[in-house]
């Protein structure tokens, strides 16, 4: 993160498996399913370049889709199941962590605080998301879990 700015942290604590968990958030299609902070918003796009130097972009809209946010980074660190740090389009720093405890997952997000948006409203946003996943990979069933399909998608 960068030193004279300040971040915002956010956690969940997820019922699934690290490489589950890490699937469901890095996955373009499962991204489709939880990438949002609200109801209020559909996941029009998403793309994922896992890799060093890769880009990662999220689309979303309203549902009456007169407005539109944009969310682009590029990878700078990446841990399988464990660790992804992506310097944003706008300069912010974001780090994703996963650490699990047999199939419990516990997902922290630590992202540059933005000047112009209070800091509880970022907070909440950003807790909004990781909750979204955390119900969106908590609906996997044991069967879509063990089949191949769920990894290709």
């Amino acid at each position: 993160m960068s030193a004279n700015t300040p971040t915002i942290t956010v956690n969940t604590q997820i019922n699934q498996s690290s490489e589950l968990t890490w699937e469901t958030f890095n996955t373009p299609a499962h991204m489709q399913g939880w990438a949002r902070s609200s109801a209020d918003w559909i996941v029009k796009e998403t793309k994922n370049d896992l890799k060093i130097g890769g880009e990662i972009k999220v689309i979303l809209t309203t549902k009456e889709g007169n407005i539109f946010l944009q969310y682009c980074g590029i990878y700078e660190a990446i841990e399988l199941n464990k660790l992804l740090k992506i310097k944003l389009e706008d300069g912010r720093n974001l780090e994703i962590n996963f650490n699990s405890i047999h199939d419990i997952t516990n997902v922290t997000l630590t992202i540059d605080e933005i000047s112009m948006q209070p800091t509880d409203t970022q907070e909440i946003g950003w807790q909004s998301l990781l909750d979204n996943l955390k119900t969106y990979a908590e609906s996997i069933s044991e069967e879509v879990k063990n089949s191949d399909s769920f990894y290709e998608k």
